[in-house]
């Protein structure tokens, strides 16, 4: 409640290659570290910098301002007597410790940025690059990325003093978009309990549609407590028969000037609005809340509430009703039981956490229910927590390795007593969706995601990495209409079509996910416009492409410009053998392998298949790859996988088996 925040430049380094260098000569390698030490406080003590935290070869160093952070850079990058760096650069909000410590989320982005920097380079984030408006300063523009035990995917920037890097980190990360995105539009992507309602047919025009904006914070009330207010009126609207509500991703989105009744109606297709604000006063909480028409803005209604915090539940779920009722429908809202203020208050800190250390969100959580047993909502982010540490956890282990089925553990028993509390939530159901997709249990995985799609949330993995693409499509489409400015949710719908030969859709979806993210690489979309006979589109694209590198770098377009090429005929990709040690995970391959419909080397790395690819499986149901399906490799994995017996038992095929019968009748009967 007291902590001290402030916004800052943070600066993170560490020694390329230290480890090998420790191997080969540990003296060298301290002495070098010492050098290291020296060349930081000599460059940045004029710009009114220090090394907050130091441990082995890495540093991190705050700066006042982004323009010194930048400027600390280049210095350090040029530094002749300090051995070669990886750099990231972050402006963020920090929390600052007793002891002068720096922590929090600004300074785990620059953690993240340095990890992916290659040797004598910096990653620098867009709230840096934002902030600098020197032309003497180049800041080449990579796309986005995610980054490990983040939530979001952020926008990154390269800063190299020779402008010649390859960024290869980089480019792997970008060319997973898809297996990423597919697998973040659900428990790792929405990160709220319900935030649309059930799949099913579009919603009639007369359907009210209601975004809930961003709450204002007064007073001292601190900015999460008012956000998970927000978020959970979502959740508790989201159960109000008739009422189509707009997910949080994207109704969140609406900040400062766009945060209107006539935004809300041309971005969202929004007809109601929801805003308001909350003030904490002591152990009691008082929130305002204004319910207008969109895109007129006309009050509908408004009115003032004043609880103790244990009735933070009833006060949610009393303004959903009356924005039901005003919304002219029944109000249906559920029995909110009381809460322990002790609890709720760890419960609202574990979702602030959640943004940026899982681990840390799931022991405030776990804390929670131990203060208040019978706290459903609790039990249930303290299952997506811990799912989610789980899932970064195996993001970091060596390649290949596979989901070491322990590490799910905490998140399935979570799950179980957040159900046995709360039946009607979709968050426990999305968690066992992933949590059994992770294990192979495609059974289990699949009946979870139909729970969660009754209950108004799930994904489509289950349903896509069973081969049953247009229900995946379908769910997708669904999605994105709910959550049209989420870009995860244009991406999956986007590979879903392509997957499945519906090019129109394939195109419009991938043209919305590059608008959504001007700055990511449009691999997808040039795929895409090529298969659906727009090929000099998709050159002017590669085109388009290759110029913003040679002007950034002045250098060669690296790899993925010749794949880009290669996708459209127009160029050689490179050999398979050095795709192969470029990637050197098996998912990596056939992502790239199927984009490049070479279905011989996709079949000729399935041999290699570990559980650990797992999340790339739905990329062998693309309709240009039956060739490799009908190779028994194809089938060799399907029945190591599981997959092949779900089919035979449930009697329901492969949506690809319609093209390909004789091969399906040959490997599943009759």
């Amino acid at each position: 409640m007291g902590e001290q925040r402030k916004l800052t430049t943070i600066m993170a380094v560490d020694v390329a290659g230290y480890s090998l260098a420790v191997e080969t000569d540990e003296s060298a390698a301290a002495e070098a570290v010492g050098r290291l030490r020296a060349a930081i406080e000599a460059i940045v003590a004029p710009l009114a910098g220090r090394i907050f935290s130091s441990a082995g070869d890495g540093f991190m160093i705050e700066l006042p301002t982004a323009s010194a952070g930048v400027a600390a850079t280049l210095n350090l990058l040029a530094a002749p007597e300090a051995p070669p760096v990886r750099i990231g650069l972050h402006l963020g909000e920090v929390i600052v410790a007793d002891n002068g410590d720096l922590l929090g989320h600004g300074v785990n982005v620059a953690a993240r940025l340095q990890q992916m920097a290659e040797p004598g380079t910096a990653l620098v984030s867009q709230a840096v690059q934002a902030q600098i408006h020197s032309a003497r300063v180049k800041l080449a523009p990579l796309g986005k990325v995610q980054l490990d035990k983040m939530h979001d995917r952020i926008d990154v920037f390269a800063l190299a003093p020779d402008r010649k890097r390859s960024f290869r980190r980089v480019f792997w990360r970008r060319t997973r978009r898809a297996l990423v995105a597919l697998l973040a539009i659900g428990v790792l992507g929405v990160g709220g309990y319900a935030a649309w309602r059930a799949i099913g047919p579009q919603p009639a025009a007369e359907t009210p549609r209601l975004a809930v904006l961003r709450f204002e914070t007064l007073g001292e009330t601190e900015p999460y407590f008012t956000e998970t207010l927000a978020d959970e009126l979502i959740a508790h609207a989201s159960r109000m028969e008739g009422l189509d509500v707009i997910a949080r991703a994207s109704s969140f989105s609406l900040e400062g000037a766009r945060a209107t009744p006539q935004a809300a109606a041309a971005e969202l297709n929004a007809t109601l609005v929801l805003t308001g604000s909350a003030r904490r006063l002591g152990d009691r909480v008082r929130v305002t809340a204004q319910l207008a028409e969109a895109p007129s803005g006309r009050q509908v209604w408004a009115n003032q509430f004043e609880r103790s915090v244990d009735e933070i539940y009833v006060l949610q779920g009393e303004i959903a009703a009356r924005v039901a009722v005003a919304a002219g429908l029944r109000a249906d809202a559920r029995s909110a039981r009381r809460v322990d203020p002790r609890a709720y208050e760890l419960y609202v800190r574990g979702r602030e956490a959640s943004l940026s250390d899982h681990q840390a969100a799931a022991a405030l959580y776990e804390q929670a229910v131990a203060l208040d047993p019978e706290f459903a909502a609790a039990w249930a982010h303290l299952a997506e927590s811990s799912l989610r540490a789980a899932w970064r956890r195996w993001a970091v282990a060596p390649p290949n390795t596979a989901m070491d089925p322990s590490w799910l553990t905490p998140a399935l028993s979570a799950a179980e007593r957040a159900i046995a509390l709360d039946a009607g939530a979709p968050l426990p159901y999305q968690v066992k969706e992933r949590a059994f997709f992770y294990l192979g249990q495609w059974a289990d995985s699949l009946e979870a995601a139909e729970r969660a799609a009754e209950r108004g949330g799930g994904s489509a993995t289950a349903h896509a990495s069973l081969g049953y693409v247009r229900r995946a499509t379908t769910i997708a489409r669904r999605g994105a209409e709910r959550d049209p400015l989420n870009a995860a949710w244009w991406s999956a719908l986007g590979s879903y079509c392509l997957f499945d030969r519906d090019l129109p859709c394939a195109v419009e979806a991938e043209e919305r996910y590059h608008r959504l993210t001007p700055n990511e690489a449009p691999y997808y979309l040039v795929l895409a416009l090529h298969r659906a006979g727009r090929s000099e589109h998709a050159l002017e694209l590669t085109r388009r492409q290759e110029r913003a590198w040679q002007e950034w770098f002045e250098a060669t377009p690296p790899i993925d410009m010749q794949l880009l090429r290669a996708m459209i005929g127009e160029g050689e990709a490179p050999n398979s053998a050095e795709l192969i040690a470029r990637a050197g995970r098996v998912d990596e391959l056939v992502v790239v392998f199927a984009a490049l419909n070479r279905g011989e080397d996709v079949a000729q790395v399935l041999p290699r298949w570990t559980a650990a690819a797992r999340p790339s499986i739905m990329f062998l149901y693309d309709y240009r790859l039956a060739p490799m399906r009908a190779r028994p490799q194809f089938w060799d994995l399907m029945e190591r996988e599981g997959i092949a017996q779900v089919w035979r038992e449930t009697g329901v095929w492969p949506d690809f088996c319609e093209r390909e019968r004789t091969v399906c009748e040959a490997h599943l009967g009759s």
